[in-house]
């Protein structure tokens, strides 16, 4: 299990990256409301997540890659919801910077996320 952590680490820094860059971009560029943004670049991540992860990190056992695409969406799905959930209350109710909070439930979710995909999607 740890080596998968370690290699979901370098999978999911990668997505981290993705996640705030287009997390900025819609934020501060083209100023699109910050929880919209945070959905937006949690969606492109997650895609982004999956890819890499099916190739390097997590043997699949589905057949169908729309399948096993599906359920890595519906595991995010709660993901997104920690994501945009932590987001919330740092820039809402504890008054942080979006960027700031975007940086804490990005690890927050990270971590959530990693443990439904190694005990539900992917378990062994």
């Amino acid at each position: 299990m740890y080596q998968k952590f370690f290699k979901y680490g370098i999978v999911g820094a990668t997505a981290a990256v993705v996640n705030f860059v287009i997390f900025v971009l819609c934020d501060r560029v083209f100023e699109i409301h910050y929880l919209l943004s945070g959905v937006i670049a949690f969606v492109v991540a997650t895609y982004w997540n999956f890819i890499l992860a099916r190739k390097m990190v997590f043997q699949s056992k589905y057949r169908s890659a729309l399948t096993e695409s599906m359920l890595v969406y519906l595991v995010s799905a709660v993901g997104a919801c920690v994501d945009i959930g932590v987001l919330y209350v740092c820039v809402d109710m504890l008054g942080l910077d979006s960027i700031f909070a975007k940086i804490i439930a990005i690890g927050v979710a990270f971590i959530f996320n990693f443990g439904l995909r190694h005990f539900v999607i992917y378990r062994e």
